[in-house]
C-alpha cells in the first residue's frame, strides 16, 4: 500500500507536521519531478510506502491529485483558518456540496471520503492531546465537507490545526498531528477488511459537526461526508437529492445515514435518497 501526503510549502502548520512525520522514516529524495511539484520524497513507514509531495500553491486548488505519485489514498496536513481563531484539531473530507467553489474544487463535486481512517484520526487526536497540558484548550472534531480539491477517484482526508499563527506554529501541536497520522495508519492497515465502526453519512448540523463528532465517540459511527445545514439551505430539492446521492456514493461502505433536525421537505428528500440505497436512516 502506498499513501500520499500532500502539503503546501507556504503552510507553516503543514510543514511542521511533515517535519515531525518523517522522523523515524527512511526516505529517498527526488522521487520524481514535475513543473509544479516543489519536492518529492518516497519514504517507508512500517509495512507501507509514503509519498510526500510538496507544492508552492495552496492544496485546496490542486484538482489532479489522483494523478500524483501512484498512491492508494491521500492525506493532507494543513492549517485551519476561521474568523473566530478556534483552537482545534480537525479532520474532514474536501468537496463543494453546493453551487459554489469559493476555495478550490468544482461546484457540486465531492472527493471520495475515507471514513474509517478519519475515525481513527479523530480517536488518535483526542488520545494524544491528553499528553500535552498546553493543548488542553484544543477541541477535537470533525468538520463537514467543504472546499477543494474535488478528487472523486481517490480518497482524500484533511487533518488540520486550527487557530491562529501561534497555534499553527506550535511544535507540540505538530507532534500530536504527526503521531495521530502514524497511529491512524497503523490501525487502518492492520484492520483492513474489518469493520471497527459503522460507516455513516451525515446531513445537517453546524460546520464543526458537533452531533456527528459526539456520535463518532459514543455510537461508534465513522463519518465520510457530512453536509451541513448552511449548504443544504442553499440547494433546491432536486440539487439536494444529487448532493445526497454523491455523499452516499463517495462514502465507501456506507451503512447508515444520520439526519439532524431540519425542515420536513429537506429531510424527506434525503430519506428517499438514502432508502433507495438500502441504508439505515436515523433522524435526531
Amino acid at each position: 500500500m502506498r499513501i500520499g501526503i500532500v502539503y503546501s510549502l507556504n503552510d507553516i502548520a503543514a510543514v511542521g507536521i511533515v517535519n515531525e512525520l518523517i522522523q523515524g522514516m527512511t526516505c529517498n529524495k527526488d522521487y520524481f519531478s514535475t513543473d509544479d511539484v516543489n519536492g518529492a520524497l518516497l519514504c517507508r513507514f512500517n509495512t507501507f510506502e509514503v509519498v510526500l509531495l510538496e507544492f508552492d500553491k495552496e492544496v485546496v486548488f490542486l484538482d489532479d491529485l489522483e494523478l500524483r505519485g501512484n498512491t492508494d489514498f491521500i492525506i493532507i496536513p494543513s492549517r485551519h483558518e476561521s474568523s473566530a481563531h478556534i483552537k482545534s484539531f480537525t479532520v474532514h473530507t474536501p468537496g463543494n456540496p453546493w453551487k459554489r467553489s469559493d476555495f478550490g474544487g468544482r461546484p457540486m463535486r465531492l472527493s471520495t471520503s475515507n471514513p474509517i481512517l478519519k475515525w481513527y484520526m479523530l480517536q488518535e487526536l483526542y488520545r494524544l492531546k491528553q499528553y500535552y497540558p498546553t493543548l488542553a484548550s484544543f477541541s477535537v472534531s470533525y468538520e463537514v465537507t467543504h472546499h477543494g480539491p474535488t478528487t472523486p477517484s481517490k480518497p482524500v482526508t484533511f487533518i488540520e490545526i486550527g487557530g491562529s499563527e501561534k497555534e499553527w506554529s506550535n511544535a507540540e501541536a505538530h507532534r500530536v498531528v504527526a503521531s495521530a497520522i502514524k497511529g491512524a495508519l497503523a490501525h487502518f492497515i492492520k484492520d483492513q477488511g474489518a469493520r471497527p465502526c459503522i460507516v455513516s453519512v451525515g446531513f445537517g448540523g453546524n460546520h464543526y459537526a458537533s452531533l456527528f463528532t459526539k456520535r463518532a465517540f459514543e455510537k461508534n459511527e465513522c463519518y465520510g461526508h457530512m453536509v451541513p445545514n448552511y449548504a443544504i439551505k442553499e440547494l433546491a430539492l432536486e440539487d439536494l437529492k444529487i448532493v445526497a446521492e454523491m455523499a452516499i456514493q463517495l462514502t465507501p461502505g456506507a451503512r447508515r445515514v444520520v439526519i439532524e433536525k431540519m425542515r420536513s421537505e429537506l429531510k424527506n428528500a434525503i430519506l428517499h435518497t438514502a432508502r433507495s440505497f438500502g441504508l439505515e436512516v436515523i433522524t435526531v
